[in-house]
């Protein structure tokens, strides 16, 4: 096992070097640490969440997917395959700073060819996407000045509480992306941050995909894209 986590180690830290920028910001030093202190149990349990990852991914539950394989990396950070899966479905998501950050590490962490061309073409594509993003970002923030459209989230109704969560007595904060069409209906809802928990997670999605919001003030021609937390606590 040592022998294993040396050569792993040796690896990120030729391929950081080698690289250039988009592995800079990949934190080997921090991934060295964890993977020094991988213990056996540690090790079954990431094939496991591994292994319930994938079979979430074939019945099409993303978040349930997620959560999984990043439960799993935290056990097991250099476990490059389960890292690939979770930046491709960040990046359906929609979660591209996210996916971001985990094909750099990948970039690092990569023994293979295949594996840094892979994570070279993501960082490419995602970089340029931020980019062009960026640009019109800017554009509606400066409509955002202009035409204020003030978000009542008053009239939402409360996320339920599931009762599989419910009884488990599942707590946490989720964060979600609203987006708001013109007419002040959601067109997506998308979470930011997750509880931990899928069934709280989707509990929020569904209530703020409900959410009805005044139209947009008059002369603003695009959707607009806002941020909203949810508590769910037992007190």
């Amino acid at each position: 096992m040592k022998n294993v986590l040396a050569k792993s180690l040796a690896i990120a830290i030729i391929c950081l070097i080698s690289t250039g920028p988009y592995a800079a910001e990949v934190n080997v030093e921090r991934l060295r640490q964890t993977m020094a202190h991988i213990s056996a149990s540690d090790l079954q349990t990431s094939w496991e969440l591994f292994q319930r990852g994938y079979d979430e991914i074939r019945k099409k539950h993303s978040s349930n997917a997620i959560s999984s394989f990043e439960t799993g990396l935290k056990l097991n950070p250099g476990e490059v395959g389960m890292r690939k899966l979770l930046a491709r479905i960040l990046e359906e998501e929609g979660r591209n700073p996210d996916a971001l950050e985990h094909w750099r590490t990948i970039l690092a962490l990569a023994s293979s060819d295949q594996d840094r061309q892979a994570a070279t073409i993501a960082i490419e594509r995602l970089n340029s996407q931020s980019e062009s993003t960026g640009a019109s970002s800017s554009s509606d923030q400066d409509e955002r000045k202009s035409n204020p459209w003030v978000l009542d989230f008053s009239k939402c109704e409360r996320p339920k509480y599931p009762l599989a969560e419910l009884r488990n007595e599942s707590t946490g904060t989720v964060t979600v992306e609203l987006v708001i069409n013109l007419n002040g209906v959601v067109d997506q809802v998308r979470v930011k941050k997750s509880t931990g928990y899928p069934g709280l997670d989707e509990a929020a999605k569904v209530a703020f995909a409900s959410c009805r919001f005044d139209p947009a003030p008059p002369g603003r021609t695009a959707r607009l894209t806002a941020s909203a937390q949810y508590v769910f606590s037992l007190e």
